[in-house]
């Protein structure tokens, strides 16, 4: 059975000098060849060295490691000098030496550092020192995906600052839904400036903060005023026109109330209806119930938690609590009409779901044609516990962990892993073998509906080649 790994990060760069730059060349010669070619090379000028220095020249041997020497290019071209020394005698092989990094994208936003949320170093935040690794592994994810232009969040909540340097051109589109006049659209408060920076700021620019899916772009639906109010009949509306826009897949609602209507919810059922996921902010009611719109069925409602994994003490709990993320002290875009565009650290469970949209956004990404229903599944079983083993009233499945979410995804662009661990070998058979024998619909290999023996040929021949 073939076994073919499919890694966490990239974490190996090739480089290829530029003309002027220092480089070295790892080459590997024929068997006792290694000192003359290192004598030949000093007399055309070229520095070389063994590679190994071992203490076990018994172990040395038995691995070969005199055969390897490390030839220094200099200020010569590096791709000329490569070519040379894969046509001298005496050698096999001549590649130019890679760059290890650590595992993980690290933006260059100068804020980034501050993002604890994104990476948890231990960054003290309001005099409480993070615990390392209370974070939703952005770095990590940032590897696999950094989002995609043709998936769109949209951002319902107080408008955007249409000029501020992290989100200026992601725009697709913008409706105002509080009062008559539906052009104006932009944040008079700060709120969804904020919260749109957490999900999608651009990223890797040098400028400000980074945001989840660097790549998504932005849809904007002005549900609430200046004072962050607003009414259930404008959330309505909001929802259907956001559902309705093009390559919007992602709808995160950032408000809530104790009560809502028949209309938002029949709104909340059209978007679902149409495959697009909607991600509410559960509310800040300090241990009361979720409220509405993240308390029904076709809401992922999330809770607020801190930079020490703990449940955020503002945030609801509840039997409706799907999945948790940061949303303590968390650090974004910030602009309204008439204060200019700046930065700002607020807390709350609006800051938590726009991490979760951003995930969905790097999940959808990676395969687009996942349904709305397997992206959730994804987002909730690669969640990390917290509290109580298993779901929760607190945390619900977990804390998102975007590492995980995206490496997952990745793994479902080969449909003979049937498991999801990035792996192919025995268990993706046993496991397949076990849904065929019951004729579960996931065993339907070949998509057309039905669980027969050309979906057992389709995945054997699949698993063999490797996808």
């Amino acid at each position: 059975m073939l076994m073919a790994a499919v890694g966490l990060a990239t974490c190996l760069l090739s480089w290829t000098a530029r003309a002027g730059e220092s480089s070295q060349i790892i080459v590997e010669v024929a068997p006792s060849r290694g000192s003359s070619v290192i004598d030949a090379l000093a007399k055309e000028g070229v520095a070389a060295r063994p590679l190994f220095d071992a203490k076990d020249e018994k172990a040395a041997q038995a691995a070969g490691l005199s055969r390897f020497i490390l030839v220094s290019a200099g200020t010569r071209e590096n791709a000329s000098l490569t070519a040379h020394l894969s046509n001298t005698s005496g050698i096999v092989a001549a590649t130019t030496d890679g760059v290890v990094r650590a595992c993980g994208i690290i933006p260059n936003d100068p804020e980034f550092p501050r993002q604890y949320s994104l990476r948890n170093a231990g960054q003290v935040v309001n005099g409480v020192t993070g615990l390392i690794g209370a974070d939703i592994g952005a770095p990590a994810a940032w590897e696999i995906s950094i989002g995609s232009p043709d998936v769109a969040i949209a951002i319902l909540d107080t408008g955007v600052s249409s000029t501020h340097p992290d989100l200026a051109g992601k725009i697709l589109a913008a409706r105002n839904f509080v009062g008559t006049d539906a052009s104006a659209w932009e944040d008079g408060n700060g709120h969804g400036t904020h919260s749109a920076g957490i999900a999608l700021a651009r990223s890797d620019n040098g400028v400000g903060v980074a945001g989840v899916c660097w790549e998504c772009p932005l849809v904007v639906a002005r549900v609430l005023d200046e004072q962050g109010m607003g009414t259930w009949s404008g959330v309505a509306a909001a929802i259907v026109w956001a559902a309705d826009q093009d390559r919007v897949r992602i709808l995160a609602l950032n408000f809530g109330g104790a009560a809502t209507d028949a209309a938002t919810l029949a709104a909340v059922n059209y978007a679902a209806s149409r495959g697009k996921i909607l991600i509410a902010a559960a509310g800040n009611t300090f241990g009361g119930d979720v409220l509405y719109p993240a308390r029904f069925d076709n809401c992922i409602a999330v809770s607020a938690t801190d930079n020490r994994d703990q449940l955020a003490e503002f945030s609801a709990q509840g039997d409706a609590i799907d999945l948790s993320a940061p949303g303590t002290e968390v650090l974004s875009s910030f602009g309204s009409r008439g204060l200019g565009d700046s930065y700002a650290v607020l807390s709350g469970t609006s800051m938590a779901a726009p991490h979760v949209a951003g995930l969905a956004g790097l999940v959808w990404s990676i395969n687009p044609g996942l349904s709305a229903t397997r992206l959730r599944q994804i987002m909730q079983s690669t969640a990390r516990d917290l509290g109580p083993q298993g779901v929760d009233r607190q945390f619900g499945a977990g804390r998102i962990d975007a590492a995980r979410a995206t490496f997952v995804a990745r793994a479902t662009l080969c449909p003979a892993d049937v498991n999801l661990d990035g792996m192919l070998d025995f268990f993706d058979y046993l496991d397949f073998v076990a849904l065929f024998s019951i004729g579960d619909r996931g065993s339907d290999f070949n998509g057309d509906g039905q669980v027969d023996f050309f979906d057992y040929l389709d995945f054997t021949m699949a698993i063999s080649a490797g996808c």
